[in-house]
């Protein structure tokens, strides 16, 4: 079945292995997740881990995965 997930909460639920994560690779329309106070939050490189198996994702933790590009100089 397809669901469509744009936002999900899921902060201070204790997940801390990225195996735990692993069914988020099948909501393709999840762009915004938060996973603030669990243990995975606190692993080095854990936003890139979760960009590269929730490829719709653009923001982690209430922060954009990509900052935005500073505006270009006008002639």
């Amino acid at each position: 079945p397809a669901y469509h997930l744009g936002l999900l909460l899921y902060q201070g639920n204790n997940v801390s292995d990225e195996y735990e994560l692993e069914p988020l690779s099948q909501l393709s329309s999840l762009t915004s997740l938060n996973l603030s106070d669990n243990p995975i939050a606190s692993i080095d490189g854990y936003r890139s881990l979760l960009a590269s198996s929730v490829p719709s994702l653009r923001i982690i933790d209430d922060l954009p995965l990509h900052p935005p590009s500073p505006p270009s100089p006008h002639s």
